[in-house]
C-alpha cells in the first residue's frame, strides 16, 4: 500500500467507531431512545480522555464554556419571562458535552469514520429500499422500533407517510435529514474530493445513489450548489471561453433536470404559493419551509435575544390554528424551518455563540476563508431546511478545527 492509499485509510479502532455509531444515533435517530444515556456516554468517554491528556493538549474549554454559559443564560431568561423550565433548551448542554468529546477525541480520524459511517447506514438503507420498491416488503421489528409513526428496525426506517412515495430516509426522521448527513459527508472531504473519489469510488457511488433516492428537494438543491461552488472556485485555473461554456451547460442542464423532476418542481411552486399568505390556516397547517420561515420570523421580530421558548403552547400562542393543531391532533407541529426556528425558540444570542466560533472552525478546517464562508453558507441553507441544531453534529461544528486531516497533493 503507498504512503498516499495508507493516509485515506486511517486505523479506525473499534471503540472510535463506536463513538461514531453513538454520535450519528444522536443526530436524529427515529428509535435513538433504544440506547439510553447516550451523549452522557459520550460525555464520560470525553472525561476520562481529557483527564488523561489535560496537561499534554490544548483543547477549546473556552468555546466550550461560553456554548454552556449562553444556554444557561437563556434557560434562566425562559424561566423567568415564561415561568417555564426549557428542556429543549437545557439538552443543550449535554448535546454540546457529548460532541466535544467525540472532536477531541476522534480529531482527524472524524471524517473518515463519520464518511465510513454513513457510507454503511447508506448501504443497508440502499438493500431494503430496494426491497421495499421491488416486493413492497418492510422489514418492522417491534422492540427496535420505539416510534410508532415509522416502520424499521433502528438502523432503517421509513416514516409512514413516505411508504407511498417510495423516498428513502435511512434511520432519520426524514428523507430531507438523511440526504443533509450524506451531503456533510462530502462536505468534510470538500478540498479533497478527487483522492476521495480516487481510493473510495465503490463508497462515494453507494452516497450519490442513496442521495438521489431520499428524492428531497433540499438534498438535490445542497448536492447542486456543492457542485456548482466546486466549479466556480476552481474557475481561474480553467481558459475562460471553456468556463463560460460549461458555466452555460451546467445552468441549461439544470434548469431542463428541474422542469423534468415534476415532483420537484411542484413541491416549490406549492409552497411558494402557499407562503404568500403564510398566515392562513391553510398554508399554517402545510408548515412547509417558506410558511415556517416567514412564521419564524414573526416571532424573531418580537423575541429577538432569547427567544420564546421550545413549548409550542407559548412559540405559537399568537396563532390560534397550530395551537388547535398542536393540541387536537398529533401532539407535533413540525416546523420546516430549522435556523429561524431555533433562533424563533431560544434567541439570537445563542445562535450568534453558535455561529462565531463555527465560522473560526471552519476557516481552519479549511484553511482558506472563502472556500470556509461558501460551505458554511451551504450549511446554513441545509440547516434551515431542517432542525439540525437540535442535534449532535451542528453543535459539534465549533469544533470542527480539531480534526483537520492532512493528505498528499498529486
Amino acid at each position: 500500500m503507498s504512503p498516499s492509499t495508507q493516509l485515506y485509510f486511517p486505523k479506525i479502532s473499534f471503540f472510535e467507531y463506536l463513538l461514531i455509531f453513538i454520535f450519528i444515533v444522536c443526530c436524529g435517530f427515529t428509535s435513538a431512545n433504544i440506547i439510553p444515556a447516550k451523549v452522557y456516554f459520550l460525555t464520560l468517554c470525553g472525561i476520562c480522555y481529557h483527564a488523561q491528556y489535560f496537561k499534554k493538549e490544548k483543547f477549546p474549554y473556552a468555546t466550550l464554556f461560553v456554548l454552556i454559559g449562553g444556554t444557561i443564560i437563556v434557560a434562566i431568561e425562559h424561566f423567568t419571562v415564561f415561568n417555564l423550565l426549557d428542556k429543549g433548551t437545557i439538552e443543550k448542554i449535554p448535546i454540546l458535552l457529548g460532541g466535544f468529546s467525540v472532536m477531541t477525541i476522534l480529531k482527524s480520524k472524524f471524517p473518515y469514520a463519520y464518511f465510513n459511517a454513513i457510507y454503511i447506514l447508506s448501504l443497508i438503507s440502499i438493500i431494503f429500499f430496494i426491497l421495499m420498491q421491488t416486493t413492497n416488503i418492510i422489514i418492522d421489528i417491534s422492540f427496535l422500533n420505539s416510534n410508532s409513526a415509522y416502520q424499521g428496525f433502528f438502523i432503517y426506517n421509513i416514516r409512514n407517510g413516505e411508504i407511498i412515495l417510495g423516498r428513502n430516509c435511512g434511520p432519520f426522521w426524514e428523507p430531507g435529514a438523511f440526504a443533509g448527513y450524506i451531503t456533510i459527508a462530502f462536505i468534510l472531504f470538500f478540498n479533497n474530493w478527487r483522492l476521495l473519489y480516487k481510493y473510495h469510488k465503490f463508497k462515494c457511488l453507494i452516497l450519490i445513489f442513496t442521495l438521489l433516492t431520499t428524492f428531497s428537494s433540499q438534498g438535490y438543491i445542497v448536492a447542486f450548489l456543492l457542485i456548482a461552488s466546486k466549479y466556480l472556485l476552481q474557475l481561474k485555473k480553467k481558459n475562460m471561453f471553456v468556463v463560460s461554456i460549461g458555466i452555460t451547460l451546467f445552468i441549461s442542464v439544470s434548469v431542463f433536470t428541474f422542469n423534468k423532476m415534476d415532483f420537484l418542481r411542484e413541491k416549490m411552486v406549492n409552497q411558494l404559493e402557499l407562503a404568500e399568505n403564510w398566515e392562513d390556516d391553510k398554508s399554517l397547517h402545510s408548515a412547509n419551509r417558506f410558511t415556517t420561515t416567514l412564521l419564524d420570523l414573526d416571532i424573531i421580530s418580537k423575541y429577538l435575544f432569547f427567544g420564546k421558548t421550545n413549548d409550542h403552547n407559548i412559540l405559537y400562542e399568537d396563532y390560534p390554528f397550530i395551537i388547535k393543531y398542536y393540541v387536537n391532533e398529533d401532539g407535533s407541529y413540525g416546523s420546516g424551518s430549522g435556523m429561524t426556528g431555533f433562533i424563533a425558540s431560544n434567541g439570537i444570542i445563542l445562535f450568534l455563540l453558535w455561529l462565531f466560533p463555527t465560522i473560526k472552525s471552519f476557516k481552519i478546517y479549511y484553511g482558506n476563508m472563502k472556500v470556509a464562508f461558501i460551505l458554511l453558507t451551504i450549511v446554513f441553507a441545509l440547516g434551515q431546511g431542517e432542525a439540525y441544531l437540535a442535534y449532535i453534529l451542528f453543535w459539534s461544528f465549533p469544533f470542527l478545527y480539531l480534526c483537520k486531516y492532512t493528505i498528499p497533493k498529486s
